[in-house]
């Protein structure tokens, strides 16, 4: 009985919580890294201005370089190259708090892609065979379950983040020469988070009743 309530009570909270995939055309503003350069990244950090209306970020990378990290997608997304295992770190300081999407291209089982932020809100899988998402501290890790970019290939998705003026991404390469495109965009009309219904507060309020129920009898 209890397993079927407890089940329950999961379902309805997660349908309240869940949100409206975005239109990554029209909901997304994809920041522009140009004029980006490994050899300031890597060392000293470098700054872009109005990556985003007067927003400027502040890069830094650092882990097991044998290529350097380049822009993709016309300068609209980062990539990093593995020949050997290892891991990279993208770190970025906005200016101002964004709310955020972190599309990440080609996660395959030879490879994880971490997104370290404050809150992350909502993950969605695009393409390829579902991957393995944990949580680890300070944010997510995901982990292919495919190998090509086919439908049950290498995962494909985005996670969106709430307003943070702080993102770090890493990509671990589990054997050599793994490649790893990954965009950050301005999500523009961000949707405010949703009021508790009243199924919600409801059944919040059963779940409240029957733990102090169940404590009550387990007492006696």
């Amino acid at each position: 009985m209890s397993r079927v309530f407890f089940a329950l009570c999961a379902s309805l909270l997660v349908f309240v919580s869940s949100a409206s995939a975005l239109d990554l055309t029209k909901d997304v503003k994809w920041i522009k890294f140009t004029g980006w350069d490994h050899s300031l990244v890597s060392t000293v950090g470098q700054t872009l201005n109005d990556v985003y209306e007067d927003v400027d970020v502040t890069a830094t990378v650092n882990g097991d370089f044998t290529l350097p990290t380049t822009t993709i997608a016309g300068g609209k997304g980062l990539a990093s190259q593995n020949r050997v295992v290892g891991s990279q770190t993208f770190d970025f300081t906005f200016s101002k708090p964004l709310a955020l999407v972190v599309r990440y291209q080609s996660t395959d089982d030879q490879e994880m892609f971490d997104v370290l932020a404050p809150d992350i809100l909502t993950h969605t899988h695009t393409l390829g065979a579902d991957p393995s998402i944990v949580t680890i501290p300070g944010g997510v890790q995901v982990m292919g379950n495919g190998r090509t970019m086919a439908a049950d290939g290498a995962a494909r998705g985005y996670f969106e983040l709430g307003e943070t003026n702080h993102l770090a991404i890493t990509h671990h390469a589990l054997v050599p020469n793994k490649y790893e495109g990954f965009r950050i965009g301005v999500i523009l009309n961000p949707a405010p988070v949703p009021e508790p219904t009243s199924a919600y507060l409801g059944l919040l309020g059963a779940v409240v009743l029957w733990g102090k129920m169940r404590r009550f009898r387990l007492a006696k």
